[in-house]
Protein backbone atom coordinates (compact mmCIF):
# COMPACT_ATOMS: atom_id res chain seq x y z
CA UNK A 1 0.00 0.00 0.00
CA UNK A 2 1.49 3.40 -0.97
CA UNK A 3 2.54 5.77 1.81
CA UNK A 4 -0.26 8.10 2.78
CA UNK A 5 -3.02 5.89 1.33
CA UNK A 6 -6.04 5.60 3.64
CA UNK A 7 -6.28 2.31 5.51
CA UNK A 8 -9.46 0.31 5.13
CA UNK A 9 -11.41 -0.79 8.16
CA UNK A 10 -12.12 -4.52 8.45
CA UNK A 11 -15.57 -5.32 7.13
CA UNK A 12 -18.27 -6.80 9.35
CA UNK A 13 -19.53 -8.89 6.46
CA UNK A 14 -18.13 -9.99 3.11
CA UNK A 15 -18.81 -8.08 -0.08
CA UNK A 16 -21.99 -9.21 -1.79
CA UNK A 17 -21.41 -12.02 -4.26
CA UNK A 18 -24.96 -11.95 -5.54
CA UNK A 19 -26.15 -14.07 -2.60
CA UNK A 20 -27.33 -11.27 -0.34
CA UNK A 21 -30.02 -12.55 1.99
CA UNK A 22 -29.13 -16.22 1.60
CA UNK A 23 -28.82 -18.50 4.64
CA UNK A 24 -26.93 -21.66 5.52
CA UNK A 25 -29.56 -24.40 5.48
CA UNK A 26 -28.04 -26.58 8.22
CA UNK A 27 -27.63 -23.59 10.55
CA UNK A 28 -31.13 -22.39 9.73
CA UNK A 29 -32.56 -25.82 10.61
CA UNK A 30 -30.44 -26.07 13.74
CA UNK A 31 -31.70 -22.72 15.00
CA UNK A 32 -35.30 -23.72 14.24
CA UNK A 33 -34.73 -26.86 16.28
CA UNK A 34 -33.18 -24.88 19.13
CA UNK A 35 -36.22 -22.58 19.15
CA UNK A 36 -38.55 -25.59 19.23
CA UNK A 37 -36.63 -27.05 22.19
CA UNK A 38 -37.01 -23.78 24.07
CA UNK A 39 -40.78 -23.74 23.63
CA UNK A 40 -41.55 -26.95 25.57
CA UNK A 41 -39.77 -29.14 28.07
CA UNK A 42 -39.04 -32.71 27.05
CA UNK A 43 -39.84 -33.54 23.42
CA UNK A 44 -39.24 -36.78 21.58
CA UNK A 45 -37.30 -36.97 18.34
CA UNK A 46 -40.45 -37.91 16.41
CA UNK A 47 -42.39 -34.96 17.88
CA UNK A 48 -39.65 -32.51 16.92
CA UNK A 49 -39.26 -34.07 13.48
CA UNK A 50 -42.99 -33.82 12.73
CA UNK A 51 -43.29 -30.33 14.17
CA UNK A 52 -40.50 -28.92 12.00
CA UNK A 53 -41.10 -31.06 8.91
CA UNK A 54 -37.62 -32.59 9.07
CA UNK A 55 -36.63 -36.22 8.43
CA UNK A 56 -35.92 -37.93 11.76
CA UNK A 57 -32.35 -38.69 10.70
CA UNK A 58 -31.68 -35.00 9.92
CA UNK A 59 -33.28 -33.87 13.17
CA UNK A 60 -31.19 -36.40 15.11
CA UNK A 61 -27.92 -35.23 13.53
CA UNK A 62 -28.77 -31.63 14.36
CA UNK A 63 -29.77 -32.52 17.92
CA UNK A 64 -26.58 -34.47 18.59
CA UNK A 65 -24.56 -31.52 17.25
CA UNK A 66 -26.44 -29.17 19.59
CA UNK A 67 -25.90 -31.66 22.42
CA UNK A 68 -22.16 -31.80 21.73
CA UNK A 69 -21.97 -28.04 22.31
CA UNK A 70 -24.30 -28.04 25.32
CA UNK A 71 -27.27 -26.39 23.59
CA UNK A 72 -29.45 -29.51 23.84
CA UNK A 73 -29.76 -32.23 26.46
CA UNK A 74 -31.08 -35.78 26.15
CA UNK A 75 -32.86 -37.72 28.88
CA UNK A 76 -32.16 -41.44 28.42
CA UNK A 77 -34.97 -42.50 30.76
CA UNK A 78 -37.73 -40.57 29.00
CA UNK A 79 -36.07 -40.56 25.54
CA UNK A 80 -36.75 -36.82 25.35
CA UNK A 81 -34.76 -33.79 24.23
CA UNK A 82 -34.72 -30.45 26.02
CA UNK A 83 -32.83 -27.16 26.00
CA UNK A 84 -29.24 -27.32 27.27
CA UNK A 85 -27.40 -25.17 29.78
CA UNK A 86 -25.23 -23.51 27.14
CA UNK A 87 -28.36 -22.04 25.54
CA UNK A 88 -29.07 -20.28 28.84
CA UNK A 89 -25.48 -19.03 29.11
CA UNK A 90 -25.59 -17.70 25.57
CA UNK A 91 -28.99 -16.05 26.02
CA UNK A 92 -27.86 -14.46 29.28
CA UNK A 93 -25.25 -12.53 27.28
CA UNK A 94 -28.06 -10.42 25.81
CA UNK A 95 -29.26 -9.46 29.28
CA UNK A 96 -25.71 -8.62 30.37
CA UNK A 97 -25.27 -6.38 27.36
CA UNK A 98 -28.61 -4.68 27.75
CA UNK A 99 -28.44 -4.70 31.59
CA UNK A 100 -32.18 -4.29 31.36
CA UNK A 101 -33.22 -6.80 34.04
CA UNK A 102 -31.00 -5.36 36.77
CA UNK A 103 -32.06 -1.82 35.92
CA UNK A 104 -35.76 -2.74 36.05
CA UNK A 105 -35.99 -4.55 39.40
CA UNK A 106 -36.72 -1.58 41.67
CA UNK A 107 -39.28 -0.14 39.26
CA UNK A 108 -40.98 -3.52 38.87
CA UNK A 109 -41.20 -4.06 42.63
CA UNK A 110 -42.62 -0.56 43.09
CA UNK A 111 -45.18 -1.19 40.33
CA UNK A 112 -46.20 -4.48 41.95
CA UNK A 113 -46.73 -2.79 45.32
CA UNK A 114 -48.66 0.09 43.75
CA UNK A 115 -51.11 -2.00 41.72
CA UNK A 116 -51.00 -5.23 43.72
CA UNK A 117 -50.39 -7.33 40.62
CA UNK A 118 -47.50 -9.14 38.98
CA UNK A 119 -45.13 -6.85 37.06
CA UNK A 120 -43.53 -8.15 33.86
CA UNK A 121 -40.62 -6.94 31.78
CA UNK A 122 -40.54 -7.73 28.09
CA UNK A 123 -38.54 -6.53 25.10
CA UNK A 124 -39.99 -6.00 21.62
CA UNK A 125 -38.97 -8.36 18.82
CA UNK A 126 -40.71 -7.47 15.58
CA UNK A 127 -44.49 -7.76 16.12
CA UNK A 128 -43.97 -9.78 19.32
CA UNK A 129 -42.70 -9.23 22.84
CA UNK A 130 -40.38 -11.60 24.69
CA UNK A 131 -40.72 -11.75 28.46
CA UNK A 132 -37.34 -11.46 30.21
CA UNK A 133 -38.22 -10.92 33.90
CA UNK A 134 -41.09 -10.93 36.33
CA UNK A 135 -41.80 -9.77 39.87
CA UNK A 136 -44.75 -11.85 41.08
CA UNK A 137 -47.66 -10.56 43.11
CA UNK A 138 -48.52 -12.01 46.52
CA UNK A 139 -51.92 -13.23 45.30
CA UNK A 140 -52.43 -17.02 45.25
CA UNK A 141 -53.74 -16.79 41.67
CA UNK A 142 -51.41 -14.92 39.35
CA UNK A 143 -50.17 -14.92 35.78
CA UNK A 144 -46.81 -16.52 35.17
CA UNK A 145 -44.68 -15.97 32.08
CA UNK A 146 -41.50 -18.01 31.85
CA UNK A 147 -38.49 -15.92 30.70
CA UNK A 148 -38.23 -16.35 26.95
CA UNK A 149 -42.00 -16.63 26.44
CA UNK A 150 -43.00 -14.95 23.17
CA UNK A 151 -46.42 -13.46 22.50
CA UNK A 152 -47.86 -11.04 19.93
CA UNK A 153 -47.80 -7.42 21.06
CA UNK A 154 -51.53 -6.93 20.52
CA UNK A 155 -52.41 -9.87 22.80
CA UNK A 156 -50.62 -8.82 25.99
CA UNK A 157 -50.82 -5.85 28.33
CA UNK A 158 -47.13 -5.07 28.07
CA UNK A 159 -47.23 -5.41 24.27
CA UNK A 160 -50.20 -3.06 24.02
CA UNK A 161 -48.38 -0.58 26.24
CA UNK A 162 -45.54 -0.60 23.70
CA UNK A 163 -47.90 -0.34 20.72
CA UNK A 164 -49.67 2.62 22.37
CA UNK A 165 -46.43 4.65 22.34
CA UNK A 166 -45.87 4.14 18.60
CA UNK A 167 -47.12 6.28 15.72
CA UNK A 168 -50.19 4.56 14.29
CA UNK A 169 -48.50 3.76 10.96
CA UNK A 170 -45.64 1.97 12.73
CA UNK A 171 -48.11 -0.01 14.86
CA UNK A 172 -50.15 -0.92 11.78
CA UNK A 173 -47.02 -2.15 9.99
CA UNK A 174 -46.24 -4.51 12.89
CA UNK A 175 -49.84 -5.74 13.03
CA UNK A 176 -49.80 -6.52 9.31
CA UNK A 177 -46.85 -8.84 9.99
CA UNK A 178 -48.57 -10.70 12.83
CA UNK A 179 -52.24 -10.52 11.90
CA UNK A 180 -54.84 -10.14 14.65
CA UNK A 181 -56.09 -13.53 15.79
CA UNK A 182 -58.18 -14.22 18.88
CA UNK A 183 -56.45 -15.86 21.86
CA UNK A 184 -59.22 -15.33 24.42
CA UNK A 185 -62.76 -13.91 24.27
CA UNK A 186 -61.26 -10.57 25.36
CA UNK A 187 -58.68 -10.29 22.55
CA UNK A 188 -59.29 -7.26 20.35
CA UNK A 189 -59.44 -8.79 16.86
CA UNK A 190 -60.37 -5.75 14.74
CA UNK A 191 -58.20 -2.71 14.10
CA UNK A 192 -60.91 -0.32 15.34
CA UNK A 193 -61.33 -2.19 18.63
CA UNK A 194 -57.58 -2.57 19.15
CA UNK A 195 -56.72 1.07 18.44
CA UNK A 196 -59.58 2.26 20.64
CA UNK A 197 -58.10 0.12 23.41
CA UNK A 198 -54.62 1.53 22.76
CA UNK A 199 -55.97 5.09 22.88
Amino acid sequence: MPDGAPTKKPRGRPRSQGGEGTTVQALDRGLMLLTALAQADGQTLSDLSLRLGLPASTAHRLLTTLQKHGFAAFDDAGQEWSIGLEAYRTGAAFLRRANVVAASQDAMRQLRETVGETANLAVPDGPDVIFVAQVESHHPIRAFFRPGTRTPMYASGIGKALLATMPRKAAEALLRRSGIAGFTPNTKTTPDALFADLA
